[in-house]
């Protein structure tokens, strides 16, 4: 009789899967070199004062910076076709502000955050 039941069983298993054979690092999961060139990357769904314990992550091993991809487009397939009333900005937003009108004036600004708290 064969055991395999072709899915991972249990709750709160650490598992790995790949692409291609040796890509994720044995071991560790964020050395100094990752196999293939690729560039690791951690997300966690955790708030950071969470519990070491009860902390729940993926590290994922991408082809390039999260940073350096190019600017999303809308998607018009049948699947998506409902949530596209839901606009939201998936490009990155802290990098540079595209409109120079938009920059902030930090001559104007006359309170930082020490002073700001020096004030109560």
């Amino acid at each position: 009789m064969s055991t395999d039941t072709g899915y991972v069983p249990g709750f709160g298993n650490d598992v790995a899967t790949e692409t291609v054979a040796g890509a994720p690092p044995i071991g560790r999961n964020s050395p100094w070199q990752v196999p293939f060139g690729l560039y690791a990357a951690q997300v966690s769904g955790n708030v950071f004062t969470a519990p070491h314990c009860g902390n729940r992550r993926s590290w994922l091993y991408r082809v390039r910076l999260a940073a350096s991809h190019d600017a999303f487009v809308p998607c018009a397939c049948a699947p998506f076709e409902r949530i596209q009333k839901f606009q939201s900005r998936l490009c990155s937003t802290r990098w540079a502000i595209e409109s120079p009108a938009l920059q902030p004036d930090y001559d104007d600004c006359r309170a930082n955050f020490p002073t700001a708290a020096r004030r109560k």
